[in-house]
């Protein structure tokens, strides 16, 4: 089963030089520290072909990386599993930020004038009522943008965890196209789900778009389970599909926008759950087969406030 963290337990964040010591051990140079020997699995062949996946693990370091070797030079290039879509994400979110803001502004102003000139149409009103309501649909497009773009600001509150997670799963039933078969959704509820304090409105714009990736993905009919466990200052949450889950090429760009994108998606689902759950200080677990995906979505309690 392929898996997806929205956190690498790597603490180097960018690429950095080994060197094959033995094929299943490399040394590894990190700036303004020592170098040190690092075990990788599988071993590595020799020649090493380019971009050459191992997984190294050490007393600091647990991470999946590729292996570019370096012309007439013994060391190898190792780049960490998604580092560039992490690198881009960042600008992408800054330029995201601004076009939706500014296309916003403008959609406003050309949906004001022509709820202006609907009330005096007469005949064409009704031509000017498809481009309000589509004009609907960019504003809604638009402010989906900024929630990813935008810096999220938190306004934590106490909740009932079960009722918040029951509450999210009815909201997400009810959202489901009345042209398709009804979802059917089973909730758990593991140990002591308590009270945290969350925000409400991210934090459940981040599992309507969990619960929304789970509910496309199911076959007609098919059922979704949704788990909550309460563990101590943690609470965890779990969505299960038995969909045909993502193919393994598109892990690492699960959480880059406008990567993935469903018929009719906006491809923008994954990379906002991931921001508004970072954003309370957790972290987002994808593990996916071609007989279905799970979220695990884990919390602090007591969400930071900036």
């Amino acid at each position: 089963m392929a898996t997806m963290e929205s956190r690498s337990s790597c603490t180097v964040p960018h690429p950095w030089w080994v060197r094959t010591v033995r094929p299943d051990t490399l040394t590894l140079l990190r700036p303004s520290e020592p170098a040190v020997e690092v075990r990788c699995q599988p071993a590595i062949p020799s020649p090493v072909p380019q971009g050459f996946l191992v997984s190294l693990t050490g007393e600091d370091l647990s991470a999946s990386v590729r292996l570019f070797p370096v012309p007439d030079s013994p060391w190898l290039l190792a780049v960490r599993e998604g580092w560039a879509v992490e690198l881009c994400s960042e600008f992408m979110e800054e330029l995201v930020n601004h076009i939706a803001h500014d296309l916003r502004n403008l959609t406003f102003t050309v949906s004001l004038q022509a709820e202006i000139a609907a009330r005096q149409a007469g005949e064409a009103k009704q031509h000017l009522d498809v481009i309000l309501a589509q004009l609907g649909k960019v504003q809604a497009y638009l402010e989906r943008l900024l929630l990813y773009g935008r810096k999220p600001r938190l306004a934590p509150v106490p909740l009932n965890v079960e009722l918040f997670i029951r509450e999210t799963v009815r909201e997400a039933h009810r959202a489901s196209p009345p042209d398709q078969a009804p979802p059917s959704f089973r909730l758990e509820v593991h140990g002591e789900a308590g009270v945290a304090r969350w925000d409400p409105h991210l934090l459940t714009v981040a599992l309507a778009a969990l619960l929304d990736n789970a509910l496309k993905a199911s076959p007609p009919a098919g059922e979704v389970l949704v788990w909550v466990r309460g563990e101590g200052e943690q609470v965890s949450i779990g969505i299960s599909d038995r969909g045909p889950g993502f193919p393994p090429k598109a892990l690492e760009r699960l959480f880059f926008p406008l990567a993935i994108r469903r018929p009719h998606g906006l491809g923008l689902g994954l990379p906002i759950a991931k921001k508004m759950v970072e954003a309370h200080g957790g972290s987002l677990k994808i593990q996916t087969s071609p007989t279905g995906t799970s979220v695990v979505v884990c919390l602090p309690r007591e969400a930071p406030v900036a």
